[in-house]
C-alpha cells in the first residue's frame, strides 16, 4: 500500500532558510520555495567563484625598471643603425 498516509512524520526542512517544506513535496526536494532555490544557487556560485579566486595564482610581479632600461637600449640600438645607413 502507498500513498501519503506513509510519508514520515518528522517535518522536513528548507536547506536554504530552515523552513518546513510544502506537505506532500517529492522526497528529493530541497527548498521549500523557488525563492530558496534560486539564492542557494546564487550562494554556491558566489562561494565556488571565492574558492576560484583563492586558488587561482597570483600574477607574476613585473619590474617597469628592467623594461624600461631594456626598451632604452633598444631604440638606441636602432636609432645607431638608422644612422649609420643614411
Amino acid at each position: 500500500m502507498s500513498g501519503p498516509e506513509q510519508r514520515p512524520v518528522s517535518p522536513r526542512v528548507c536547506s536554504h532558510c530552515g523552513g518546513r517544506l510544502p506537505a506532500g513535496a517529492h522526497h528529493s526536494r530541497t527548498t521549500c520555495s523557488r525563492t530558496c532555490k534560486e539564492a542557494r544557487y546564487r550562494a554556491a556560485k558566489r562561494d565556488r567563484r571565492r574558492e576560484e579566486a583563492r586558488q587561482r595564482p597570483a600574477p607574476p610581479s613585473i619590474d617597469t625598471d628592467v623594461i624600461a632600461a631594456s626598451l632604452t637600449a633598444r631604440e638606441r640600438a636602432v636609432m645607431a643603425t638608422w644612422r649609420d645607413g643614411r
